[in-house]
């Protein structure tokens, strides 16, 4: 930030905070179909949810410039069915090449392939169809995400959210 003039710094911040605004609806999207899943009767099990937080300003910056941040957890999903459980992590990271058209700053998707060690989905062979990354394009103000290596797709966060819960649904349950 202190090698930014006055203006990129007032447009870096500018940037950030609408960013951040839409994190903020991504995080309530996916918490908000977790618990209509958990109120429906004859569901699949139980949904959990653990927030850890939007990502700070600093770090906003860091992965911007392509540069790499510690400690960017946003969210996590645990599904359970009796012994049958999935754990899904997402996180912040800077964009895949792909991504990069969209913007700098997405949201990357993990999975727990052994207890406490999550693999990145883009590592993991099943998971051909599943959201790997997203982001949120504020030239288009639309989110963005990637499914497989370079499938890129403008679409509404209620779409991006159900297809994910379904999609691990029919993977795992």
């Amino acid at each position: 930030v202190d090698r930014f003039t006055e203006p990129e710094r007032t447009r870096a911040k500018n940037e950030y905070l609408m960013w951040r605004a839409s994190m903020d609806l991504l995080t309530g999207r996916f918490l908000e179909l977790a618990q209509v899943l958990n109120d429906t009767p004859g569901n699949l099990g139980q949904i959990y949810f653990k927030d850890f937080g939007n990502l700070e300003y600093e770090k906003y910056l860091a992965l911007r410039q392509g540069e790499s941040a510690k400690k960017t957890w946003f969210f996590r999903i645990d599904f359970v069915r009796g012994e049958q459980s999935a754990r899904y992590l997402f996180f912040f990271g800077y964009a895949s090449v792909p991504m990069r058209t969209f913007t700098n700053v997405t949201v990357h998707v993990a999975r727990e392939e052994m207890p406490f060690h999550f693999e990145r989905l883009d590592q993991v062979t099943d998971a051909s169809n599943l959201l790997r990354e997203l982001g949120y394009s504020s030239s288009d103000e639309q989110f963005v995400a990637r499914y497989g290596f370079t499938d890129c797709r403008k679409q509404r966060i209620n779409t991006i959210g159900e297809n994910f819960f379904e999609d691990v649904v029919r993977l795992h349950f």
